[in-house]
């Protein structure tokens, strides 16, 4: 009789395992107190974040104006650049080359991905760029209805 209950149990078993790693859960997403479900495992960076993109490409005429700041990232996932200090509120929306795309990574900070998919830059980084603070036109993605947004127009390499 032990031995049926054992053949019946050790299976049981491994199947509410890997049905407790199969099923999403539940975390908070650490920038708005919102949750959010985590369908992949920690080590695979996840969920594509809209950015504001142009058609500038690497050996493009371009403008010249030096950006520094601190990439951060809205409740949203959108990057933008801060001064380098912490206490400041100024944020300045970025458009980013063509072909860029951005993530979250495994850590939950927000990577944005040059077109080889390589990471060019993560939340938190220190960035200084060359580019220029052009006026929007057009609403587009992570510029918050900024009238200006600053247009990179440099190699992101990091």
């Amino acid at each position: 009789m032990r031995r049926r209950l054992w053949l019946w149990l050790v299976p049981a078993i491994a199947v509410v395992a890997v049905a407790g790693v199969v099923i999403a859960v539940v975390v908070a997403d650490g920038r708005n107190g919102q949750a959010v479900a985590a369908a992949q495992p920690t080590s695979t960076p996840s969920l594509s974040i809209p950015i504001a993109t142009s058609d500038w490409k690497p050996g493009g005429p371009r403008l010249q104006a030096l950006r520094t700041g601190v990439v951060r990232a809205g409740p949203d996932g959108c990057p933008y650049l801060t001064p380098g200090d912490p206490r400041s509120t100024g944020r300045t929306p970025l458009v980013w080359p063509a072909g860029f795309t951005a993530r979250y990574g495994a850590d939950g900070k927000v990577e944005v991905l040059a077109p080889d998919g390589t990471v060019a830059v993560r939340e938190g980084d220190r960035l200084s760029v060359g580019g220029g603070l052009l006026p929007q036109r057009e609403p587009k993605p992570c510029t918050s209805g900024a009238s200006d947004a600053f247009v990179i127009m440099d190699d992101l390499v990091r």
